[in-house]
């Protein structure tokens, strides 16, 4: 058994005034904030029965509140199941009864599609706003260290060759691959990452786990646009973001202007470009990057 210490706590311990999450309206939180409110968040999904080990299923769209309610799961051992908000309810119904979740966990704007996928289920599972979670102030008996060898994360296939497969993400799946890219992109001090992917596919909350364990700060869009990524590009010293091929062509269609220096890489599962603006990419590779230097 590996433990290591909660990177939440880590990072809370090593610069909690910085900034970890800034959305593209100018909402942000610290790293203290973000530990604050999901151990809050924590000692309220308790204080409802949830206990480790416990499977919760999450049905959420890109916003400050998913990270929080991300961590608050691991300060409880339990194990997150990140649904896809754009299913239908006989999807998710499947996906809930067969991940074995004792919760459904929606925010506001997903609720109706929470409680018609429960309907449309086998079993009947208590469902709750994310917003109306209790915050308790003073959270006790959380989890202090995260057990490499423990499940973290539950996501789904697209089921292209048969039903929709659970795959199971450790926390040492997740510390790994955030050790991985850092080697291979490099990490540097003033590095930020834009998150416009959904936060329930791995590509986008790879980038929530990047955030804590690096102490890096991301940009958090709820959707993507071609122009607002190109302006978070130029005008909030975003450096590396990660776009899906079609993504990254619309990126390149709607740039007029030269990259700044702040930006160095994007990654993709389409081409690789070393080029230091949006050229075509140069030839297909399952991760696109380009570095200034």
């Amino acid at each position: 058994m590996t433990e290591i210490p909660h990177w939440l706590e880590k990072q809370f311990e090593i610069q909690p005034d910085a900034i970890a999450i800034e959305t593209e309206n100018g909402l942000s939180l610290t790293f203290a904030e973000l530990r604050t409110q999901s151990r809050q968040v924590a000692a309220g999904l308790k204080s409802k029965g949830v206990y480790k080990g416990q499977h919760i299923a999450f049905l959420a769209g890109n916003h400050l509140h998913y990270a929080v309610l991300i961590h608050a799961v691991s300060y409880l051992g339990a194990v997150v199941i990140c649904l896809n908000t754009r299913l239908s309810p006989n999807e998710l119904a499947y996906q809930i009864n067969d991940s074995d979740a004792a919760l459904l966990v929606a925010d506001n704007q997903f609720i109706e599609l929470g409680e018609q996928s429960i309907s449309k289920g086998e079993a009947e599972i208590p469902l709750i706003s994310l917003e109306s979670i209790p915050k308790k102030e003073k959270p006790e008996d959380l989890v202090e260290t995260l057990d490499l060898s423990k499940p973290f994360t539950m996501m789904y296939t697209s089921g292209t060759t048969g039903k929709p497969k659970a795959v199971i993400h450790t926390y040492g799946n997740h510390w790994f691959s955030a050790v991985a890219s850092a080697l291979n992109l490099g990490l540097r001090e003033n590095d930020k990452w834009l998150v416009c992917l959904p936060l329930f596919h791995v590509g986008g909350f790879s980038i929530l786990m990047k955030n804590a364990i690096y102490g890096m700060p991301v940009v958090l869009m709820e959707k993507f646009s071609a122009e607002d990524v190109n302006h978070q590009i130029t005008e909030r010293k975003v450096s590396l973001v990660s776009l899906v091929t079609v993504m990254l062509q619309r990126l390149m269609d709607q740039r007029q202007e030269e990259v700044p220096g702040t930006f160095r890489g994007r990654c993709s599962a389409a081409a690789l470009c070393l080029n230091p603006f949006f050229a075509k990419p140069l030839k297909p590779m399952f991760l696109f990057f380009k570095l200034t230097e």
